[in-house]
């Protein structure tokens, strides 16, 4: 991130482009980011609260019925679950992106702040390097989903680990059930006896 030594540093006035540039497109994605979380942050969470339940219910159908259901019933369960992973993914992905630019942004902004202390600078680019670095430290660049969790990567993982744990506590269900359904049913022959 430092740049090299033997590299020249900036001019003033290619910094303060520099950093002009910088400024503009984050508080491109800023905008975008507020708009988002205004108007569709509460509809993230409930895209969020439904589709984990029910991409679990669903997998756990198409786990159960397996071979035995008809045609009809496994393609409209396979639709509908792949319907609740698209919409999950439709949501995710540009949370993704978002957080990723302002990664990218953060990073442009520490190499522009280490060049500008390569050499002794004018005030005003000093200036402007602090007042970018502190906008981009006060706001961070990620969605939240109603403000409960932020959406990045990590999110993901998590998503997708309470599915899958979820399915197995159904299956485990459904075997306890099973296993109770034959030791009911074995308890009943052992108890009926044959006409004398």
């Amino acid at each position: 991130m430092v740049p090299k030594e033997k590299e020249e540093c900036p001019l003033p006035e290619q910094s303060l482009q520099q950093i002009h540039d910088v400024q503009i497109h984050y508080q491109e994605i800023s905008n975008a980011k507020l708009y988002i979380e205004q108007n569709f942050s509460f509809s993230l969470f409930y895209t969020y609260g439904c589709c984990i339940p029910l991409t679990c219910l669903l997998g756990y159908i198409a786990f159960r019925n397996g071979i035995q259901a008809d045609m009809a019933e496994t393609f409209s369960v396979v639709i509908w679950l792949t319907n609740t992973m698209l919409a999950l993914m439709l949501f995710s992905i540009p949370a993704f992106m978002i957080a990723e630019e302002g990664d990218k942004l953060l990073t442009a902004s520490f190499k522009m702040y280490h060049e500008t202390l390569c050499e002794e600078r004018d005030l005003l680019v000093l200036s402007q390097m602090s007042f970018l670095s502190f906008q981009m430290h006060a706001t961070k660049l990620t969605l939240t989903a109603g403000n409960f969790f932020m959406m990045n990567r990590k999110i993901m993982i998590s998503l997708f680990s309470a599915i899958f744990t979820y399915f197995l506590i159904l299956v485990q269900f459904d075997a306890e059930k099973e296993r109770a359904g034959e030791c009911n049913n074995q308890s009943r022959v052992l108890i009926v006896q044959p006409p004398m």
